[in-house]
């Protein structure tokens, strides 16, 4: 909505979309290899808040992020942050209204822009264009990790359970009855972080099928109807469910949304993202 929540809907009988919402044209080699090993994600936003099916920004006051003299933004990300440095150019459409979010790969460090507008955290906003007919075409940085590359690394420990964290980055919701069914499924798992994210993983993807007609046809919760009843969604649910497990287990989450599934194509044209969608694994 107007304020930037997102509440899952209670059915939905969508159909996949084919039409291109961005493009990512790799800068280098080392890049363009990278993306063809790997399913390759823009990321657009991440939202913080879960409550009453609903993922809400937390509230801040806007901050101003200028170019230095080279003409790049840098980006913060937690120090000590792993995965290699993707670069590349990133062109979007430009929507009415002018509230567009920064757009790229995953683990944005540096931007070729002259400002960017922090106004919640996981939002950057991109400043409005004269022309928006041209839409945004931009240079961007990015160290881009996965789940898997974190265990491969050897630091997922770390990665996933910061020193410190904001304490509603593990807040449930208060629905007893969600609460319980998350606590349900994470009690199955034993031993160390990683493996018990492994567990979680299988689990759902055991018991759990990907769809974009939901029925729901008693109207209820939407997590619960997806946990406990119908057991299918589309990736908002999994990317809610995974986030909220790992909750349950203390690990701070998020849920980020973004444009995936690229189609690649041979230089010069650029990977093409088609419809929006939010990924399974949390942030």
């Amino acid at each position: 909505d107007d304020q930037g929540n997102r509440r899952l809907p209670l059915s939905t009988n969508a159909r996949p979309s084919n039409k291109p919402e961005a493009f990512f044209a790799a800068s280098n080699r080392e890049t363009a290899a990278k993306l063809l090993r790997n399913r390759p994600y823009l990321r657009a936003f991440a939202l913080e808040q879960f409550e009453d099916s609903t993922w809400s920004p937390l509230a801040i006051s806007a901050e101003a992020l200028n170019a230095e003299p080279n003409g790049w933004i840098t980006i913060p990300q937690p120090s000590g942050r792993p995965g290699p440095v993707l670069q590349g150019v990133v062109t979007l459409p430009a929507h009415p209204g002018g509230k567009d979010v920064f757009t790229a790969l995953q683990g944005a460090t540096r931007a070729k822009l002259s400002q960017l507008r922090r106004v919640a955290p996981g939002i950057l906003r991109l400043n409005p264009l004269r022309d928006p007919e041209r839409g945004y075409t931009y240079d961007a940085s990015s160290k881009t990790v996965t789940f898997n590359s974190l265990i491969e690394t050897g630091v997922l420990q770390s990665f996933v359970v910061p020193k410190e964290s904001a304490p509603h980055l593990t807040k449930l919701p208060e629905d007893e009855e969600l609460r319980q069914a998350l606590f349900d499924i994470v009690v199955k798992t034993q031993g160390p972080i990683e493996a018990r994210l492994l567990a979680i993983r299988r689990y759902l993807r055991t018991n759990y099928k990907y769809s974009l007609k939901i029925e729901n046809a008693n109207q209820r919760d939407p997590v619960l109807n997806f946990l406990l009843h119908e057991k299918r969604g589309h990736c908002e649910f999994f990317a809610t469910v995974r986030a909220l497990l790992c909750r349950a287990l203390n690990i701070p989450a998020r849920v980020p949304y973004g444009v995936s599934a690229g189609r690649a194509f041979h230089a010069p044209k650029p990977s093409m993202f088609p419809a929006p969608v939010a990924p399974p694994p949390p942030d």
